[in-house]
């Protein structure tokens, strides 16, 4: 009887083990994101333009690869692609107070998807 359970004892075993291994990926995404977000509005606010727009695509990065691996948290995490995305169009268009407030509204957000 045990041996017929082993196989299935060990299937839900691996199961939870690659369930749990994407979801610390994705909150490891979702921390790099977070990290590179609040030093991008850092950069912004000593008006270091060039480190600001490096910052946040890094955090535009890894934001896209936690919304790829959250389905959970992906209503927050998109949104906070959606206000990267802004902020460095701002930064093309030499508006560094209006990305400031995007990066900002992006960190908000990203502190949202650890809530949910």
């Amino acid at each position: 009887m045990t041996q017929k359970r082993t196989p299935f004892v060990a299937l839900v075993f691996l199961t939870i083990f690659c369930f749990s291994g994407i979801s610390l990926a994705a909150n490891k995404h979702t921390a790099l994101a977070l990290e590179h977000v609040a030093s991008a509005k850092v950069h912004a606010d000593r008006t270091d333009t060039d480190q600001f727009a490096e910052d946040l695509k890094e955090a535009l990065h890894h934001a896209e690869i936690a919304s790829k691996l959250h389905d959970d948290r992906r209503e927050h995490i998109s949104t906070a692609t959606e206000h990267i995305k802004t902020a460095l169009e701002l930064i093309d268009k030499k508006d560094n107070e209006k990305a400031k407030i995007h990066a900002e509204k992006a960190v908000m957000h990203m502190h949202m998807s650890f809530d949910d």
